[in-house]
């Protein structure tokens, strides 16, 4: 039977209510430890408390007891999350005294600690994750928040474009500025996202926050009864990438690469 949940009025957990250490074995197995702190969000003591992981279609789900006790299961193994691929935690806490199940409280795309912390200076924005694309070179994929996913079975290249995406200014020039693109498309066009929100806990906010490292304005509000702020946000849009190419150098990156192979 499938388990419906009703979403009205649920809080949020935050992130510093919530620690999960990913555990990466030799053999590429992997599990997790989490800590939760949910004592001072005022929810009933027998509501159910639940962290799932996930990825793409990859999905598993574990019981941690209940608010007033919580009770982590033995068995922590993420054997349903493909191997090599990023992980996202969310937690749920749920009270299912109903036929309907009431989610009370919720944080979603949870990056584990251990992970963020190698990338904390870029906040872990952008997980990169090296899958099969098939004829694609590179794509986006959202779950709770943006992942680049690049093609390891490009012909000729092969496990090498792991070193091409770390260092390769061509690489550099002609993805990243597309990717800003997109995500910024992403958030203020096709989400709506208002770009006065500061809740840093949201993926969205934080790429406008990086956006501010390189360009100073001030992302612009759509209001629906004046069209003429959606072609606002597409100048914003354009004069961001435009500034990031600018700080990063990008037409020289690109033109350098084009001196090498003509050389």
């Amino acid at each position: 039977m499938i388990r419906r949940f009703n979403y009205t009025g649920r809080k949020r957990i935050n992130r510093n209510q919530v620690r999960i250490e990913l555990i990466i074995r030799p053999d590429g197995s992997r599990s997790f430890d989490a800590s939760l702190k949910l004592e001072d969000l005022n929810l009933p003591g027998q509501a159910l408390v639940f962290i799932e992981a996930y990825y793409d279609s990859s999905y598993m789900r574990f019981p941690f007891g209940t608010v007033g006790q919580i009770r982590p299961p033995s068995n922590r193994e993420l054997t349903d999350i493909d191997r090599g691929s990023i992980v996202f935690f969310r937690v749920k806490v749920v009270d299912e005294s109903e036929q309907v199940g009431k989610i009370l409280a919720e944080a979603d795309g949870i990056v584990p600690h251990n992970m963020e912390s190698v990338s904390a200076k870029r906040l872990c924005l952008l997980p990169v994750v090296f899958k099969d694309l098939g004829p694609a070179v590179w794509r986006l994929q959202y779950d709770s928040r943006p992942v680049l996913e690049v093609n390891n079975r490009i012909p000729g290249v092969g496990d090498a474009i792991k070193d091409i995406v770390r260092t390769d200014r061509a690489f550099f020039a002609l993805v990243w500025p597309a990717v800003l693109r997109e995500l910024l498309t992403k958030i203020l066009i096709i989400d709506e996202h208002d770009p006065l929100d500061v809740d840093l806990g949201n993926w969205r906010v934080q790429w406008l926050v990086f956006v501010r490292l390189f360009y100073a304005h001030q992302a612009p509000q759509f209001f629906s009864d004046d069209p003429s702020t959606r072609e606002e946000q597409l100048r914003w849009i354009d004069e961001a990438v435009r500034a990031f190419c600018s700080v990063h150098g990008v037409a020289e990156k690109y033109g350098s690469t084009r001196q090498e192979v003509l050389a």
